[in-house]
């Protein structure tokens, strides 16, 4: 760490930033906030880190210093999962388990509670269809995308770095929000499904 140091000397926001570090790995504390790292425990093993972003680009810096291991990403897009991505690369070398996107199966009667229109904006409306099992997501009359729980009323998309929460009151669902990127937005429920009703004789 000393030549590091050294070599960083030249840039002095470098030179700070790996100097807190440095005193982060070093220090007692199991939990919290020191000096702008984040002081954690995985795996029963202090971990120290540290992330940031600007719009298109993401980071993570993360040792776990009784180990000797440290893993950084450098990621050219706006990554909500990073972290997540960070700590499961940290249990692969460990050989401990991890999940990442740890997709769950809700029950149909909970899937159906999300189906409806919602409103974000006038140019910006999203669908939500069920088939069977399966969850749909099409934002704008576009291509429906099937979208994954990761938990009751979360979902998130394979192949984006896309994110939908669902919330409501009382058992009722009434907004959506999506997160993609930099971007959340965030729609009311227009209609509930309407129900067949049984014609009378």
């Amino acid at each position: 760490m000393s030549l590091t140091l050294k070599a960083t000397q030249s840039n002095p926001f470098l030179f700070i930033l790996i100097s807190c570090f440095a005193i982060c790995l070093q220090s007692q504390a199991r939990q919290g906030n020191a000096l702008g790292c984040w002081i954690d425990s995985l795996h029963h093993r202090k971990i120290v880190s540290h992330g940031g972003n600007i719009e298109g680009f993401t980071s993570y810096f993360a040792s776990i210093p009784e180990e000797d291991m440290s893993v950084i990403l450098l990621n050219n897009i706006y990554n909500r999962e990073i972290e997540s991505i960070g700590q499961a690369i940290f249990s692969i070398m460990l050989g401990k388990p991890y999940q990442f996107f740890n997709e769950v199966q809700l029950p149909i009667e909970t899937l159906e509670k999300y189906v409806g229109q919602y409103d974000v904006n006038p140019n910006y409306q999203v669908r939500i269809s069920r088939t069977n099992n399966r969850l749909f997501l099409a934002i704008n009359n576009g291509t429906p995308i099937e979208v994954f729980a990761d938990k009751e009323h979360s979902f998130f998309d394979k192949n984006e770095d896309r994110r939908i929460k669902f919330t409501g009151q009382n058992g009722q669902i009434n907004q959506i929000t999506v997160m993609q990127g930099l971007s959340t937005k965030r729609g009311d429920k227009l209609v509930d499904r309407i129900e067949k009703t049984p014609i009378k004789s």
